[in-house]
Order: structure tokens, then sequence, then C-alpha cells
């Protein structure tokens, strides 16, 4: 009896979907009108789509003073073995001092154990065959700062490469930062 009424039930409702589908379907269908030119929107409905193009026109690249700063005259050794973060920090404090400029990573592979801190005008250039190595112990990172993840405020290393909040950001070529463990 209850296999009756449930093989009753589902033929009722494939034949009220077919109904529908059907009806649905045979229906005259309304004519599109030719589109006409299309209208701009004024500039207070714009919106969507029409924006990125405006916000894309607004941005203004950086520039910097034409001056260069490299690494190696101020201590660092491309060997990938030699600490090199104190020449950074120098070269940087030199082309901060100077009122802006490049700070230019040459050929080789430098060591950093630590963060690298970019002031206001600095432009990191890191150069074709240059690499950027991050040390990997966790104490040259410290202190911990306060950081944001996914809305909660947590303590937590800083970034490896950071800049102040008015610096601009630094041009870095894909090529030239590697995060590779020191041996």
């Amino acid at each position: 009896m209850i296999l009756r009424k449930t093989i009753a039930k589902n033929a009722s409702f494939v034949l009220l979907t077919l109904a529908l589908l059907l009806a649905c379907g045979c229906a005259p269908q309304e004519k599109e009108l030719p589109a006409g030119p299309k209208k701009e929107p004024a500039i207070g409905e714009k919106k969507g789509w029409d924006l990125p193009h405006e916000i894309l026109n607004r941005i203004v690249p950086p520039t910097f003073p034409d001056r260069d700063f490299k690494v190696t005259d101020y201590g660092a050794v491309g060997d990938g073995v030699t600490d090199c973060n104190p020449a950074f920090e120098k070269a940087i404090a030199a082309c901060t001092q100077a009122g802006g400029g490049r700070v230019v990573v040459p050929e080789g592979t430098f060591l950093t154990n630590g963060p690298i801190h970019l002031d206001n005008n600095v432009n990191l250039n890191v150069t074709k065959n240059a690499t950027i190595m991050f040390g990997t112990n966790f104490d040259d990172y410290l202190p911990h700062v306060r950081v944001r993840w996914e809305g909660t405020g947590m303590e937590d290393y800083p970034q490896v490469l950071g800049a102040t909040s008015k610096a601009v950001t630094p041009r870095i070529r894909p090529w030239g930062i590697a995060y590779v463990p020191h041996p």
C-alpha cells in the first residue's frame, strides 16, 4: 500500500513538472528590440565595470631621485654566506638621508639575517642576476609586531621586506628575491 502511494506521488510530481516545462517552452517569446547606440552613464551613475579605467587613469607611478646607492659600497658581499643586513641598513639610511634614490643590489647572492625595512623615497632595485636570501634564524626577526590575520589581532614576526607607511612600493623583479634557507 505504501509503495503504491509513493509511486503515485512521484508520478504526479513528474507529470506536473513536465506540464510546466512544456507550458513555458511553448509560450510565445518576446522579440528583442534592436540595440541602439550605447549611452554613456553620467559621472555620478558610473559603477561596476565602468570604473576600472577611470581608477587606473588616476594611479600615478612613483618617481625617485636619480641617485644610486650600491649595497656593495656599504660592505655587502654577494657570496651567499656573509650577513649583508648591516650593509642594507647603511645603504637605505644613506639613501634616505640624501633625499631618496635607488638602493641597488648588484649581481650575486646576498644573505641577510633579518628583515629589510625601506624608508620613504627608497627604490630597492634588485638587478637581473642578483638574489637576496633571507636567513632562517627566527631570533634575527625579533621583536614581534602586532598584525592582523583574517580579522584576528596577534603578535607575529615582521615582514622580511617591509616599508614605512608612507614609503612607496619597491620595484622588485620576480627573479631577484629568493626565500632560500641558508645551509
